[in-house]
C-alpha cells in the first residue's frame, strides 16, 4: 500500500545539503544584486567604469562661491 522510504546514506545527505547551501547562496547573491559568477565555460570579463570632467573642469561658479570672502571682510569696507 505505502512505498518504503528510501534509506539515506550520510554521503547522500551531505551532498544534498551542499547543493542546498549553494542554491541558497546563489539566491542571496541575486537578491542582494551582487555580481553573479560567470559560467565555467565563459571567461570572466572585468568591469571598468569611465568618467570625465566637463570641458571647463569643476563647476567654477559653485567652487568659487564657497571660497569667496564674506562681505564684512571685503576690500570696500576697509
Amino acid at each position: 500500500m505505502f512505498d518504503e522510504p528510501e534509506a539515506w546514506s550520510p554521503d547522500q545527505e551531505l551532498r544534498l545539503l551542499g547543493e542546498l547551501a549553494e542554491a541558497e547562496a546563489q539566491v542571496f547573491e541575486v537578491e542582494m544584486e551582487l555580481p553573479v559568477r560567470a559560467l565555467s565555460g565563459q571567461p570572466e570579463r572585468p568591469w571598468v567604469a569611465y568618467w570625465h570632467l566637463p570641458p571647463n573642469g569643476i563647476n567654477q561658479r559653485a567652487y568659487s562661491s564657497r571660497f569667496r570672502t564674506p562681505r564684512s571682510f571685503s576690500r570696500r569696507d576697509r
